[in-house]
């Protein structure tokens, strides 16, 4: 009777597993993020820094040296500031009621920007000291590699990458406000987010995690805060669904 009991509670206990991902497939796609990358830490990220230290090309290299410049944050939280303060502005000028709605529109694309960027860059600053991983050049020089978490220290924020995540910010953003655009960023991001490892300054287990919050913060931010951006009720609802908001 009790291993029966065990067997009911265990397959209760799946049941309950399996909807929840059914219910919110971001949260399937991040349970399977967090897998492969413990995987890439303990198996492929050392070999892969360590070859491409040795063997990679320096006309490649260099063509990475310039490509992961696109994954500079400052640059799009400074102009998506400047976008949303400059329309407000305009906005409060114009004494037309068409032109204040219009330009109240437009300012709000950049509030919108703004505050994925913020919140996707706080989420990976957070987990960057909170799981203190050091960067390649530690065990290209020290033969460190691993963690340090909470120890603050300058060259243990290699999980995740920064510039990915922003990269992925951007592009997600553009996929919902102008997804033609949106489209040919995915290129870019995935050129940046390669920079990042071909020059030794990222693990490949750091872009992909960098990548997955620069993709589901946005997402959470236009579902919860600026649902009305974009006037299509089936997407909304389509993203609302996938990050388990729907009822």
């Amino acid at each position: 009777m009790a291993f029966e009991t065990e067997q009911r509670s265990g397959r209760f206990g799946l049941k309950r597993i399996t909807d929840a991902l059914i219910a919110s497939p971001m949260l399937g796609i991040g349970l399977g993020v967090v897998l492969i990358a413990t995987l890439l830490i303990l198996f492929v990220d050392r070999p892969v820094s360590l070859y491409l230290a040795e063997h990679i090309d320096p006309n490649l290299a260099a063509f990475f040296h310039a490509i992961t410049e696109i994954g500079n944050g400052t640059v799009y939280i400074a102009a998506s500031a400047l976008f949303w303060l400059g329309f407000r502005w305009l906005a409060a000028q114009s004494p037309e009621p068409a032109t204040v709605e219009r330009y109240g529109r437009i300012s709000a694309y950049g509030g919108f920007a703004l505050t994925a960027l913020l919140a996707s860059g706080a989420v990976v600053t957070i987990l960057k000291h909170t799981l203190g991983r050091f960067r390649p050049s530690m065990l290209l020089t020290d033969g460190v590699y691993g963690l340090a978490p909470l120890a603050f220290l300058p060259k243990s924020i290699s999980l995740p990458s920064g510039h990915t995540q922003v990269i992925w910010t951007v592009t997600t953003i553009l996929l919902l406000l102008k997804p033609r655009i949106g489209l040919v960023m995915i290129l870019v991001a995935i050129l940046v987010g390669a920079s990042r490892v071909a020059i030794n300054v990222h693990f490949l287990s750091d872009v992909l995690v960098g990548a997955y919050i620069g993709v589901l913060v946005p997402l959470l931010v236009y579902a919860v805060f600026f649902p009305r951006l974009v006037p299509a009720p089936d997407r909304l609802g389509q993203i609302r669904r996938m990050l388990g908001l729907s009822r």
